[in-house]
């Protein structure tokens, strides 16, 4: 499931925010709320937050285009968003638990079971 989520570019691997609202099935509303959450987290700490925002074309009535907001999340941001989340849903733990333990290989930090 993470790897259908994963995107490369030159700077790494990062996570489309739209693409992981639909995913996880959270309104875009529910979405942006957790992503601002990370985001204040973040600067309570004045720690970088890992989000970028960016504009995504999404079809409207009639089948036209328009400019929305989207985010691209780090893999940290990723991960912070979804323990955010207050669910139990299956997908969600499942999500959960594969990007820590991939986060976790990437530094190396030992894992808990």
């Amino acid at each position: 499931m993470l790897d259908s989520l994963k995107h490369v570019d030159a700077t790494g691997v990062y996570f489309v925010g739209r693409e992981v609202q639909e995913c996880i099935g959270y309104t875009w509303q529910q979405f942006n709320e957790l992503v601002q959450e990370h985001i204040k987290n973040c600067e309570q700490f004045q720690d970088e937050s890992g989000v970028i925002e960016t504009r995504a074309m999404r079809k409207i009535g009639m089948g036209s285009l328009r400019p929305v907001v989207d985010y691209k999340l780090s893999p940290f941001a990723f991960l912070s968003v979804l323990m955010l989340m207050r669910s139990n849903k299956h997908e969600i733990k499942i999500l959960r638990r594969e990007a820590a333990k991939e986060l976790s290989s990437r530094f190396m930090l030992p894992l808990a079971a």
